[in-house]
């Protein structure tokens, strides 16, 4: 169920802290559970179906179905939720990559600068 939990959280592009206080939880608390120092109790369940009444609790508890009860039926909407986590994906790899272009950039201005002292 923590996998779960955060796949909500990673579908919603929330952070622990924005999570917890969407689901009226402690952050701190809420962070136990889901690195698995605490067990997740039936109150966190509870405040997370009722905060994100969209997400299956068959999905939540049991880890069967889909993750959203729009998806239920509607394989349209799971293709794009597919669509979607792979733009995201790729997003991140470019994000990557920008970086290291940055960071060979500013490298190579280094190694200039001590070829012209």
């Amino acid at each position: 169920m923590i996998a779960r939990i955060q796949q909500l959280k990673d579908h919603f592009g929330l952070s622990t802290r924005a999570f917890a206080i969407k689901c009226g939880m402690n952050q701190p608390t809420l962070d136990r559970m889901l690195k698995g120092i605490n067990a997740l109790n039936l109150n966190c369940v509870t405040s997370i179906l009722q905060s994100f009444p969209e997400v299956s609790a068959e999905w939540l508890m049991r880890g069967t179905g889909p993750m959203l009860l729009s998806m239920i039926g509607n394989p349209e909407v799971e293709r794009l939720n597919k669509l979607v986590g792979t733009i995201a994906t790729l997003q991140d790899t470019i994000d990557a990559k920008t970086e290291m272009v940055n960071a060979m950039s500013d490298r190579i201005k280094q190694l200039e600068n001590q070829l012209g002292k």
